[in-house]
């Protein structure tokens, strides 16, 4: 590894602990703080877009908190704009009926063209398909979907991950995992709480 990309790498690893979210003031868009560009892994960009990958299309709800979060996370991290993709085309109310549909693999074909030309667009890459709820089959189904991910990312350039936590967690529990009761992050706004636990992982290191 050259000496540039080992410091460049290292900067982006380490961004997310330097970074002030905002100022106090919100009348003044310029004292928003934004991520360095990493041009090597492009996974911190100041353009471009942020592609979140998620597990499934909800059937309960329109999906708007997800994203919502999504968008906060991509304007946080500088990015012009995000795009919600998914690893099951099936809609259900929450990932527990997932467990027990059995033809997952007739859209799957179609869903890896799709995050295929999705990946090589994007200039960053959110994993967010969840870290719980999933058993027997389709927790079988859903690690290899996101191993094929993974791989296809480093195919189409990606070095990185973004991540809360660390894992690749559901927008959907962002604001139960940032709040005040669990003492990961402080801070007034769900942006300034959010940035605290938005982790760049290496491709290798993020669960499937």
């Amino acid at each position: 590894m050259s000496t540039s990309y080992s410091s460049s790498l290292q900067q982006a690893s380490s961004a997310t602990a330097r970074w002030p979210a905002f100022c106090r003031s919100s009348r003044r868009p310029s004292c928003r703080r934004r991520p360095r560009r990493d041009s090597l892994s492009r996974q911190v960009a100041s353009n471009g877009h942020l592609l979140a990958v998620l597990l499934n299309p909800p059937s309960a709800s329109s999906g708007a908190r997800s994203r919502g979060a999504v968008r906060r996370a991509a304007g946080v991290l500088g990015f012009d704009g995000y795009e919600v993709a998914n690893l099951f085309a099936d809609p259900t109310p929450t990932v527990v009926e997932l467990n027990l549909l059995s033809a997952h693999e007739m859209s799957w074909p179609e869903l890896q063209q799709r995050l295929s030309e999705q990946l090589r667009a994007a200039h960053g890459v959110l994993a967010a398909w969840g870290v719980a709820g999933a058993s027997g089959n389709f927790r079988r189904a859903r690690g290899e979907r996101a191993a094929w991910l993974i791989e296809e990312a480093e195919r189409r350039g990606h070095r990185h991950f973004w991540t809360v936590g660390g894992e690749p967690r559901h927008p959907s529990r962002w604001h139960q995992y940032v709040a005040d009761k669990h003492g990961r992050a402080t801070g007034g706004t769900f942006e300034e709480r959010l940035v605290q636990v938005l982790t760049l992982q290496p491709l290798g290191s993020v669960e499937a």
